[in-house]
């Protein structure tokens, strides 16, 4: 509505990411690719499987490799995160989750947003 707009557009500065997370939804993974396929004008998730890599825990350093190839199944693996984080959110379902599963969460939630940012870096050039 307009009450809307008009505070988005009151705020001291404006910003290209300002106006996607208080606009888009992200309750899904359909939801956040639909949201980054229109903001990028072609398949954001076929676009970050070309980028992205994966951080050693080991070493500590950042590997740059292909997500597709670092994480075969990152998409599912994703998908499945979302389902556990709603049915904690939405149905106050827990799981019990070993140290490793966390971890691994975690660090694929990592290499998510390292190849999001990589891709949306490259298509829109870098967010300030």
């Amino acid at each position: 509505p307009l009450s809307e707009a008009y505070n988005l557009f009151g705020a001291e500065k404006v910003t290209r990411q300002y106006i996607i997370a208080h606009t888009s939804s992200f309750k899904n993974f359909d939801s956040i690719g639909h949201v980054f396929t229109n903001l990028i004008g072609v398949d954001f998730y076929k676009e970050i499987e070309k980028l992205g890599g994966i951080f050693d825990d080991a070493s500590g350093i950042w590997i740059p490799e292909n997500l597709v190839k670092a994480r075969p199944n990152w998409r599912k693996d994703i998908v499945k995160l979302y389902e556990l984080r709603n049915q904690f959110v939405h149905e106050g379902i827990m799981h019990d989750l070993s140290g490793d599963e966390v971890v691994n969460n975690a660090l694929l939630v990592a290499d998510f947003i390292r190849a999001s940012d990589q891709c949306l870096s490259d298509k829109l050039g870098v967010f300030d």
